[in-house]
């Protein structure tokens, strides 16, 4: 009796999540990367954030667009979210399960907070914003731009 196997190929156009041949690997360890690359710019705004809440959005008049106490609560906030959702996000990229629909949700979440701090603070206080609340915001945007590029190579 014959048996019919699929080839790497048909397996691979069945399931294009589940490649197990080097270019996987090889894209793998790139998202691995970038998401390492986030994890430490994130850190890092946290780290300012934490240490400086009046300087993180501070204007050239030397006046800080939230006060210190609900910079702290938005900062706690922000912090549980980011580690609930890159937990998630770090354990399906690693068990190949579910990655693209937390990338989804990552980049969901991420150009939420991006819209609100625009919104919020940057449009308000635009032109007096010192160069380092600027810088932190761009910050935020490579950030956007490198969970991007992982969901692209994931979907390839």
């Amino acid at each position: 009796m014959a048996r019919d196997y699929i080839n790497e190929d048909e397996l691979r156009a069945l399931l294009p999540g589940h490649s197990v041949d080097n270019s996987w690997a090889h894209t793998k360890s790139r998202m691995l990367g970038r998401t390492l690359l986030v994890g430490l710019t994130m850190a890092l705004c946290l780290l300012i954030a934490s240490f400086y809440p009046d300087l993180h959005l501070q204007t050239v008049l030397e006046t800080s667009v939230l006060d210190r106490d609900a910079m702290v609560s938005l900062i706690i906030a922000r912090t549980l979210l980011m580690i609930f959702v890159g937990t998630g996000y770090v354990a399906s990229l690693l068990a190949d399960r579910y990655f693209r629909t937390l990338s989804v949700t990552a980049l969901v979440i991420c150009c939420g907070l991006l819209w609100s701090d625009l919104q919020l603070f940057l449009l308000a206080a635009l032109p007096d914003l010192t160069l380092l609340s600027l810088g932190l915001f761009s910050l935020r945007l490579v950030v956007l731009y490198l969970l991007f590029k992982n969901y692209l190579d994931y979907r390839r």
